[in-house]
């Protein structure tokens, strides 16, 4: 594939030399691609046997959007099997894991895209989300990611989907990258942009938003960092209880579980009553209870991703934005905060906190891992939470994060 992708640069070259003029506006671009889209003359297995050596046909719609705009696809990324599971690794391409710690999971399912791209290994990634799926990875490995409404981003066509025909949730393609400005780009060129086979997508473009000089934020656990950040510059940050949480829970896995999971393994939100009500221009929340977890884990941990899946079910944009890393002085446990009691599940409390030889929550070993937060907006708002992640982002300032940060930090 790297091949294919240095011939494809060449040829974009000659044809600047000859006419003076760009393909689009990605140019040149290096692009990767979590391998559920379909790549012409390339496996789209996710991960599993059955479909190795099963060469596509033709690239997946925003593939082609992609290569229209000049972009060079050079790698699809690897996925877990399912792939509703926030760990990436598989029989076929094995274990993906944090570019910062070895020992510790890059998340998934979109994981090696984050990987990559925390690395600097790639210039702008796409990947996909159910239930945390973009947003996971992208906390767990210190990059940004945005998860659109569902009938706004680009081509659905050729994706390799485990359940076909579900839709009680709806799987949304969305970019990732390493600034603001990456997921804003990518944004402006696949909103509303159906293809030519797939013309069911709202013809909706990127619209310019405009937020007042000052928003109100609801916030709820853990943001702490973000929020203090906005309220140095004068942003109103209000801490709420989320509403109907379990129950936002349950839909999720009725929905996800209607077949017993039978289809999916056959192959191998908050109400928006509450944010009305106080007025809010935004939402700032915790992406996972953990900054990430050791490989193997997450099977008994499916839970923590309902933070993000809750989203998922009422069909909000959300954007994640890194904030800060694991520090292993500032972040161990103290006996107050031991002494304030069990918080929620007890089950989960004693795995992540209480484990006597090898709690998953480990200051120590985590030290440097990133932590990000979800921005969420209301439907169809899409624009204002990208707004909204750049104003996050400007608020916390300067703190070793995007392009070259890993390499400062490895080499």
């Amino acid at each position: 594939m790297i091949s294919d992708a240095l011939k494809e640069a060449r040829e974009l070259d000659r044809n600047f030399a000859i006419t003076k003029q760009i393909k689009g506006p990605l140019h040149g671009v290096p692009i990767s691609f979590k391998d559920m889209y379909q790549v012409k003359g390339y496996d789209n297995s996710i991960g599993m046997t059955r479909y190795c050596n099963q060469h596509s046909v033709e690239d997946a719609g925003l593939v082609s959007q992609v290569r229209d705009a000049g972009g060079v696809l050079f790698v699809k990324t690897n996925v877990p099997q399912t792939p509703l599971a926030f760990e990436c690794a598989n029989p076929v391409f094995g274990r993906t894991t944090n570019p910062y710690n070895p020992d510790y999971t890059c998340g998934g399912s979109s994981g090696w895209e984050a990987a990559l791209l925390a690395c600097d290994g790639s210039a702008l990634g796409f990947g996909s989300d159910i239930g945390g799926s973009l947003r996971i990875p992208a906390a767990f490995c210190g990059i940004y990611s945005f998860k659109p409404g569902y009938a706004r981003f680009g081509s659905s066509t050729g994706i390799r989907r485990t359940t076909p025909g579900f839709e009680g949730i709806h799987v949304c393609r969305g970019p990732m990258g390493r600034s603001v400005d990456d997921i804003e780009l990518a944004c402006r060129l696949f909103f509303g942009k159906p293809s030519q086979l797939n013309e069911w997508l709202p013809p909706v473009p990127y619209r310019d938003a405009t937020l007042a000089k000052k928003l109100k934020f609801g916030y709820y656990k853990a943001v702490q960092e973000t929020v203090d950040a906005l309220r140095r510059q004068g942003h109103e940050c209000t801490e709420f209880m989320l509403p109907d949480m379990v129950e936002a829970g349950r839909l999720f896995i009725a929905m996800t579980s209607a077949d017993k999971y039978e289809t999916l393994l056959s192959h191998v939100g908050p109400d928006p009553k509450a944010r009305e009500a106080h007025g809010f221009n935004g939402l700032i929340c915790p992406v996972n209870a953990l900054p990430t977890t050791r490989h193997g884990t997450t099977k008994d941990l499916a839970v923590l991703a309902f933070t993000t899946g809750i989203y998922n079910v009422v069909d909000h944009p959300v954007g994640i934005v890194p904030v800060t890393r694991v520090d292993e002085v500032k972040d161990v446990l103290s006996d107050i905060w031991r002494s304030s009691g069990i918080k929620g599940s007890l089950l989960l409390y004693g795995k992540i906190y209480e484990r006597q030889k090898n709690p998953l929550y480990d200051a120590t070993k985590l030290h440097g891992i990133p932590v990000g937060v979800q921005i969420v907006g209301k439907s169809w708002e899409d624009e204002k939470v990208i707004e909204m992640m750049k104003i996050v982002d400007a608020a916390l300032g300067e703190r070793a994060f995007g392009p070259g940060s890993w390499s400062q930090k490895h080499l």
